[in-house]
């Protein structure tokens, strides 16, 4: 349980999942993916995306925690894999549900899980391609040990 505690605190220690969180929480309420845009005021959808994507990117690096420490992969390809699918498999429900919740059957453009799960899919390898490619830009293997 410790190697995965510390594991989950070290994607904190840098300013990327901050960064990306506030980032979001800015450009989604205004972008309005799923239907969302004009179907509430701009403070609750400010409030829904914040709490969505912040629970996202917690429930993303813990899983990503989990499969590096607690299953060890090594390979930072097969971790990148391993991590897009659990949180693909993790985050398509729940997200589905708080999409349905707050802007209900006709405000979403979600006809299936399906394809929110494709969508999380894609983001999810989209971000893990970028750890692991972006430390090799500077000279530096992705892997950790």
């Amino acid at each position: 349980m410790q190697r995965f505690l510390n594991e989950w605190k070290r994607d904190f220690r840098t300013p990327v999942p901050l960064a990306v969180w506030v980032f979001l929480s800015v450009v989604l309420p205004i972008a309005g993916p799923f239907g969302a845009y004009g179907t509430h005021s701009l403070p609750v959808l400010f409030a829904f995306w914040t709490v969505l994507v912040g629970g996202c990117i917690l429930a993303a690096t813990a899983i990503r925690a989990f499969v590096h420490a607690v299953l060890r992969l090594r390979d930072p390809w097969h971790e990148m894999l391993a991590v897009s699918v659990l949180v693909t498999l993790v985050l398509t429900p729940a997200i589905h549900l708080a999409v349905r919740n707050v802007f209900g059957r006709e405000g979403s453009l979600i006809v299936d899980l399906a394809r929110l799960a494709a969508t999380c899919l894609a983001v999810s390898l989209g971000v893990g391609v970028l750890r692991v490619t972006l430390p090799m830009v500077g000279g530096r293997c992705a892997g950790r040990t």
